[in-house]
């Protein structure tokens, strides 16, 4: 890459500073240092200083790129459930990485739902993604064939052994 293409406008060069102040200053709280990441990403306003998204999150950080990553991508699943429901706002916000990354192949509406289950599953306690795992499962298509097959198993009456002979066991 040459010189002029990493150089950083007057708008871009504050928008950055602005953004690493608010990032050192609000480190503990998840959701806005890492829109604040997000946005120096994507508009990649690390390129002056730092030739790559990697070596910024190293150098300036102290965490990898994938870490920061993960946060990033965390973070737009909390977003999304924060959009779509004001009930569960506060539950999306205070999910770890881990636990809304397991949400995150889900479509939005079923995203909502699984959340919704896992806080009910959790009882109070802090959601896991094994919470979200377990709330998840009536809604896949495997389970649900099981729980069609327990209740036709379960809801018919069963049929009586045939009579046998007490000695030699052959029916009668």
């Amino acid at each position: 890459m040459n010189e002029l293409s990493n150089r950083l406008t007057d708008l871009e060069q504050q928008t950055f500073e602005r953004l690493e102040a608010a990032i050192a200053e609000n480190e503990s709280a998840a959701m806005a240092y890492v829109d604040d990441l997000t946005q120096i990403r994507d508009q990649r306003l690390y390129r002056e200083k730092y030739p790559t998204w990697e070596i910024y999150c190293s150098t300036r950080w102290g965490k990898s790129a994938r870490a920061i990553t993960f946060s990033i991508a965390a973070n737009k699943v909390r977003h999304q459930l924060a959009d779509a429901d004001p009930s569960i706002r506060k539950h999306a916000s205070e999910t770890s990485d881990r636990t809304a990354l397991a949400l995150k192949n889900m479509k939005p509406k079923r995203q909502k739902s699984v959340l919704k289950r896992a806080i009910k599953i959790a009882k109070g306690k802090p959601i896991t993604p094994s919470h979200i795992a377990q709330a998840a499962r009536p809604h896949s298509q495997g389970s649900t064939i099981q729980n069609l097959a327990d209740t036709y198993f379960l809801n018919s009456t069963p049929s009586k052994p045939p009579k046998t002979c007490p000695t030699c066991n052959r029916p009668l």
